[in-house]
C-alpha cells in the first residue's frame, strides 16, 4: 500500500490531461498488434488440431503473445472501454476507435474469455451512467435483458456464438 501511495502521488504530479489522453491512445495502438496476432493465429492454426505451443490444452483458443487467453481477453476488454470512453466522453475520431474496439471484440471472441464480456458490459454501463448517456444505457440494458432471456430459454443458440457459455456455471 505504501508503494501504491507513493506511486499515486508521483503520477498525480506528472500526469496531465494531455499526457493521459496520449497514454490512452498508445494503449489503443498497442492493442492492434495483439489483435492482429490473434487473427493471424486463428487463420494459421484453425485448420490444424493442435495449437502452436500447447497442443490441445487450449483447444483452439488463441492468446497472441500473452501468457493466457483470459489475460488477453481482460486486456482487450479494457481497450474496448478505453475506446468507449474516447467515443462517448471525448467524441474524438469515432471510426478509428470503433475499428479498434471491433478488433478487440474479435480478439475476445477468439480467446473465448467469458469474463471479458462481463467486464465490457459492466464497464460500459458504468461509463454510460457517469457520462449521463441514459438513452444508450437503456438500450444496453434492453439488449442485455434480451440476451439473458435467449440464453435462458435457448442456450444452444449461444453455444454457436460463445462456445464455452454453456459451461459458465462450472468454470465460474
Amino acid at each position: 500500500f505504501f508503494v501504491l501511495f507513493i506511486l499515486s502521488f508521483y503520477l498525480r504530479t506528472i500526469m496531465t490531461n494531455e499526457l493521459f489522453e496520449k497514454a490512452l491512445d498508445l494503449i489503443c495502438v498497442c492493442s492492434i498488434f495483439a489483435g492482429v496476432t490473434v487473427v493471424l493465429e486463428r487463420l494459421i492454426f484453425a485448420a490444424s488440431n493442435s495449437h502452436r505451443c500447447c497442443g490441445n490444452f487450449f483447444n483452439n483458443i488463441y492468446f497472441s503473445f500473452y501468457f493466457h487467453p483470459n489475460f488477453l481477453g481482460s486486456l482487450m476488454a479494457a481497450v474496448i472501454l478505453v475506446c468507449a470512453y474516447k467515443v462517448v466522453v471525448k467524441r474524438n475520431d469515432k471510426k478509428y476507435y470503433y475499428a479498434i474496439a471491433l478488433l478487440s471484440a474479435i480478439t475476445i471472441f477468439f480467446t473465448e474469455s467469458m469474463f471479458a464480456w462481463i467486464e465490457v458490459l459492466v464497464g460500459l454501463s458504468i461509463l454510460l451512467l457517469l457520462a449521463r448517456r441514459h438513452q444508450l444505457l437503456s438500450i444496453l440494458f434492453i439488449m442485455n435483458a434480451f440476451g439473458g432471456v435467449v440464453l435462458y430459454t435457448a442456450p444452444e443458440l449461444f453455444e454457436k456464438i460463445l462456445p464455452r457459455i454453456i459451461h459458465a456455471d462450472s468454470t465460474f
